[in-house]
């Protein structure tokens, strides 16, 4: 009216640039679509997400198995730091990049409280443990779907989960030594 933005003018303004802000490109599609809408949540829960992701190695997955598996990884992380008080604390860094033959998937964040781990796996600490703690499972099923290694381990007061994944020309290379011999 009198050429003012007013503050919830702005407010909107700036939610929506932050949407675009937020996009995430790393060559896979599903993995840009899950950071991308983690990136916000983060965003709005004052979280840190920091990304180094190189999806074009993941195209050997389906898209359902990727969601299931970064979903899962990156919403525990989330779930976590928000309940962390130290603001300097609420960081979430997230890796996929390859190492030779391998694919190397990181999750490292900060949490406060005990984590208890049973068969290698940290225990859900919802109040709901029927219906709760089946993510963590259905990544370490994933991972051996595909002949890799998931190892949790918690340092101090960082939680880090890391995936070793052979990539399919090396699983492929594995085989025809195996028939070889």
């Amino acid at each position: 009216s009198d050429g003012e933005v007013s503050r919830e003018e702005l407010l909107e303004i700036e939610n929506a640039v932050a949407i675009y802000d937020a996009k995430v490109n790393t060559g896979c599609d599903p993995l840009d679509v899950i950071l991308t809408e983690k990136s916000l949540q983060c965003r709005k829960n004052g979280i840190k997400l920091s990304c180094m992701a190189d999806g074009k190695y993941l195209k050997f997955m389906s898209s359902g198995e990727l969601y299931s598996l970064f979903g899962n990884m990156l919403s525990n992380a989330i779930e976590a730091v928000k309940k962390v008080e130290d603001t300097e604390r609420r960081v979430i860094a997230f890796t996929v990049r390859r190492l030779g033959e391998m694919l190397f998937i990181q999750i490292e964040n900060y949490f406060d409280g005990k984590i208890v781990f049973k068969d290698g796996l940290p225990q859900t600490v919802k109040r709901d443990r029927l219906n709760h703690g089946y993510g963590v499972k259905s990544m370490r099923m994933l991972t051996a779907k595909y002949g890799g290694d998931m190892t949790v381990d918690v340092d101090c007061d960082v939680y880090r989960l890391k995936i070793m994944l052979p990539l399919p020309e090396s699983r492929q290379s594995v085989a025809k030594l195996k028939d070889a011999v």
